[in-house]
């Protein structure tokens, strides 16, 4: 572990607030947990057991973080035992009054470290409204759903100390996890989750549990891809996507790869297919033997039948 945080706690065990304590506690660190609510605090076995055999069957838990899940995920029994915490995540319903309740019941018990607040929907100044909490120990970290699965976290920091900040985005890639980027324009950059995988690539989306052996080619070549973008890059290089598939594949891999432009991708495209390239490429260079032969827009080299000749045939 890199960062300044060793011990964290969460507030709120709805649906993302247990798997984001969850996630603290299968990524090694000592996670306190509490719920007003008793049921919630009462099923926290159960849920957590659950969990474990979901995330089992998908080859995404190994024996070291079922453990770490088992024996760091820390019942309390009352905001009191939070005082000591280095990082607390407030995860309650999306109301302004509940979640400056809880700022407020924090302080009283003593608590004065770092607090983040897993919000898409209240901004950081309404909730630091009237001294809620202090604004340089204050961040907001969106975890996006499915919490276990998806690896962007939006972080609005605001005025929050340097050191601070540098100590959350540090825990941050301890739990795997990477803030939301934005390019020069202030855009943010492509994020992906399954269920977005899914609207793009509909046949992965109806074969969840099938190994990746029990594809087609086409089926792999979208998995691929789809498994790239997990991992929220900038940009992809595509080595070839059209060879080897039924046409239907090819087609459905063009419209792919429009699609993710249209998202803010970049793609560079390795291909012999100019017909498939003419489809999804604004820019095409030539490459014989290591040399750049020929450069320039797609369309150009698309009507350029000299230059295919010369260029291109075998």
């Amino acid at each position: 572990m890199n960062s300044a945080i060793k011990s964290v706690g969460v507030v709120g065990l709805g649906v993302m607030g247990f798997d984001i304590a969850f996630l603290y506690a299968m990524k090694g660190f000592p996670t306190m947990i509490y719920d007003a609510a008793r049921p919630a605090m009462n099923t926290v076995e159960h849920r957590r057991e659950q969990t474990i055999e979901r995330l089992r069957k998908r080859d995404r838990i190994n024996d070291v973080q079922t453990n770490n899940v088992r024996m760091l995920l820390i019942k309390a029994s009352a905001l009191e035992n939070f005082s000591s915490m280095d990082l607390i995540t407030e995860a309650v319903s999306e109301n302004t009054r509940t979640k400056q309740s809880v700022y407020a019941a924090l302080r009283s018990a003593g608590f004065h470290g770092m607090l983040t607040t897993n919000t898409s929907s209240v901004t950081r100044a309404t909730l630091l409204a009237a001294g809620a909490y202090d604004s340089d120990r204050f961040g907001l970290t969106h975890y996006f759903n499915p919490v276990l699965h998806t690896q962007m976290v939006e972080v609005v920091s605001g005025d929050m100390a340097a050191h601070d900040r540098q100590s959350l985005l540090a825990f941050l890639r301890d739990i795997g996890r990477q803030p939301v980027r934005h390019h020069p324009d202030g855009r943010p950059t492509p994020s992906w989750t399954p269920e977005k995988l899914f609207t793009i690539f509909p046949n992965l989306g109806g074969m969840p549990d099938r190994r990746g052996a029990h594809m087609s080619g086409g089926e792999q070549q979208m998995l691929t891809v789809a498994r790239t973008l997990m991992g929220n890059p900038l940009l992809v290089l595509l080595d070839e996507p059209s060879e080897g598939v039924a046409p239907v594949i090819v087609e459905q891999m063009a419209n792919t790869i429009v699609e993710l432009k249209k998202e803010g991708l970049s793609v560079l495209l390795s291909e012999q297919n100019i017909h498939f390239a003419e489809l999804v490429c604004d820019r095409a260079y030539v490459l014989e033997k290591g040399q750049l032969q020929w450069h320039g827009p797609m369309a150009e080299l698309a009507t350029d039948v000299a230059a295919q000749r010369r260029l291109l045939s075998v």
